[in-house]
């Protein structure tokens, strides 16, 4: 059997969920109200279907643990992670929307990305790029915590940010950016553009809720080496596209910065910076230069496994604070 093949046998079983949940989201919500632009439409249209899809399983940890296990290793770096048929469900709902755009008369090439297969080539040039995670923080998800999200992100054939989406598994949250600017929608029974996104405005280091990933050992060591550690400030042990969503929110999350100075995170984990910038919020390298949108996605089509260390925070001054102390 092909690689090929024994993914559709996997995908198979869900084809119909998959389907019912791309029509409850076509169906559900006002999309010329808020998002008549096909590219915008694209990004949250994905990003809503596989939330849809997902929703039944964030209830039942059972349910979750039996039908996204399977034995189908994808990566090298972690060959006992069985849960890559997340990864194959977000890819199979991606080609669908894609091949609705191209039968609609979009005739638009794309460079995908995924985590586990890198980038692939969809059409002609010129090629727009789409990098996706249909499930992002599984591991946690697979052990009973439930912050989790799915996440994408669409830049032009010039690496030109065009729109990010981020939906909140726990909150009905969904934080939207594109050129244009940043904003929060509840996606629920209907689809409510709350408010535009804004950062919170606090200036101190004194109380301040800074989140940082330090899950292994050498992490949380590097951190209590820090003077920023022996701060009066909050901690949270937490990363990826939804903490960011928060950042650029945290006048209603209280999330005042975000940072990873030891390795970095990931490229196709910050790709969602623009939601920071366009909130207010500051983010650079550890250097101080602003964060490049088409510089990080031109490392990440050099390196799939390219990562970018970095401070972002809610204001200029509690941004050099943090820098201050780390330096």
């Amino acid at each position: 059997m092909t690689v090929q093949q024994r993914i559709q046998e996997l995908i198979q079983p869900f084809a119909p969920a998959i389907e019912t949940a791309l029509g409850e989201v076509k169906q559900r919500y006002n999309w010329d109200r808020y998002f008549s632009d096909p590219l915008d439409r694209l990004a949250v249209q994905y990003a809503l279907s596989v939330r849809e899809f997902m929703m039944p399983y964030m209830r039942n940890q059972s349910r979750l643990k039996t039908d996204m296990s399977q034995e189908f290793p994808l990566d090298e770096k972690d060959p006992d992670n069985k849960t890559h048929i997340i990864d194959l469900i977000g890819t199979d709902v991606l080609e669908r929307l894609l091949t609705e755009c191209r039968q609609s008369g979009a005739q638009d090439g794309w460079k995908v990305f995924d985590e586990e297969k890198g980038w692939r080539d969809l059409g002609p040039e010129p090629r727009k790029r789409i990098i996706t995670d249909p499930f992002d923080n599984t591991s946690l998800a697979m052990i009973g915590y439930r912050d989790n999200n799915v996440a994408v992100c669409i830049a032009d054939q010039n690496r030109q940010f065009v729109n990010c989406a981020v939906a909140d598994f726990q909150t009905d949250a969904l934080y939207f950016a594109n050129q244009e600017g940043a904003w929060l929608y509840y996606a629920a029974e209907s689809l409510e553009q709350e408010r535009p996104l804004q950062a919170a405005g606090q200036k101190e280091l004194e109380n301040a809720l800074v989140v940082t990933p330090h899950f292994k050992r050498e992490r949380r060591v590097k951190f209590g080496r820090t003077p920023l550690f022996a701060e009066n400030i909050r901690t949270m042990n937490m990363g990826g596209p939804i903490i960011i969503g928060r950042l650029s929110e945290g006048s209603a999350n209280n999330v005042h910065a975000f940072l990873d100075f030891i390795k970095g995170q990931p490229i196709y984990e910050i790709v969602y910076f623009p939601l920071a910038q366009k909130a207010g919020a500051v983010v650079t390298d550890l250097e101080g230069k602003p964060f490049d949108f088409a510089e990080q996605l031109g490392r990440l089509e050099s390196d799939r496994k390219a990562r970018y260390a970095f401070v972002a925070a809610c204001t200029p001054e509690l941004h050099q604070a943090i820098r201050a102390k780390l330096s």
